[in-house]
């Protein structure tokens, strides 16, 4: 794998490999899947995952408590798979972050299942080049299994994300809440379709779903298909879009007090990137990430 200088400069994130050593976690290979094990007595903990392991595994086990950035690494054209599971009342608070080299074509489904009384909040940055096409099935199938799951997308020059976003409750008394946060710079094409299920029976549930995007050239697209699929009355469940292009006053504004063309967008668009960085805690992954924000918008491959 070629690793990416800006994150080896800054010398957190070790790539993981089959029978690593290390307090935090411990890796196997089982058959074609590759399995990551959290230490339940670990508090935090940081990792990249290359395009390396096709199929991967997370494993959160009963009652942990634990901070974890996880950086997935794509160096080449893949088909894969990653697996995210949450056992009996794990408590997770997961930075997910995908980057890639220059224009490949990338597919991957990701599978996440919450056990009882298990808390996922889920902050997820994407900024790969090229073609990307995603399926996320999240699967609350214990009682009282909560989801937090805010993500930034952001596309440049010609990249083309499809995702389909899918929530099912399986279980009574389970929440879940999304909230979509997309950018499209140059001719950038996102399409998502975000689907909330909640079957029959599964009563005292809530569903919601928010999706923002905001498009900065004439030629970039964003379109989203929120759904909601309803099974049970006594639930919640509400969902919206809100697309369009940057506020042009807004922009005339801050132009007009001498702030050049690329700083007046990048304040435009706090809005969007802010809530996403605010949850990097990690002081130089948070800057590295900055700065790969900055390159998509401006269009830097």
């Amino acid at each position: 794998m070629a690793y990416p200088a800006y994150l080896k400069d800054q010398g957190t994130l070790p790539i993981l490999h089959e029978g690593m050593k290390n307090p935090s976690f411990l890796t196997k290979q089982k058959n074609d899947l590759f399995i990551v094990t959290l230490n339940p007595s670990v508090a935090d903990a940081s990792f990249v995952l290359s395009s390396d392991h096709k199929n991967s595994s997370i494993h959160f086990p009963k009652n942990i408590n634990v901070n974890v950035n996880v950086v997935l690494f794509d160096d080449k054209n893949v088909d894969s798979s990653l697996d995210i599971v949450l056992d009996e009342s794990a408590n997770v608070r997961m930075n997910l972050i995908h980057l890639s080299v220059a224009n490949k074509t990338i597919a991957r489904q990701y599978r996440v299942r919450l056990g009882a009384l298990s808390s996922l909040e889920l902050n997820k940055g994407v900024f790969a080049k090229g073609s990307l096409q995603e399926t996320e099935e999240f699967h609350l199938s214990g009682k009282k299994g909560f989801l937090r799951y805010h993500t930034l997308y952001v596309g440049s020059t010609n990249d083309q994300y499809i995702v389909t976003q899918t929530v099912t409750h399986e279980a009574v008394d389970t929440d879940s809440r999304i909230e979509n946060y997309l950018v499209s710079s140059q001719d950038a094409k996102l399409e998502f379709l975000v689907n909330g299920k909640i079957l029959s029976g599964m009563k005292n549930s809530r569903c919601y779903q928010q999706n923002r995007g905001v498009i900065l050239s004439d030629n970039g697209q964003i379109r989203v298909d929120p759904k909601l699929y309803i099974d049970e009355f006594d639930v919640e469940a509400g969902h919206g879009a809100a697309i369009g292009q940057i506020n042009e006053e807004e922009l005339f504004y801050l132009l007009s007090r001498g702030i050049d063309i690329l700083e007046a967008k990048q304040l435009v668009l706090s809005g969007y990137t802010e809530p996403f960085l605010s949850k990097i805690t990690n002081e130089s992954l948070n800057k590295v990430l900055s700065k790969q924000i900055t390159k998509k918008i401006k269009g830097v491959r």
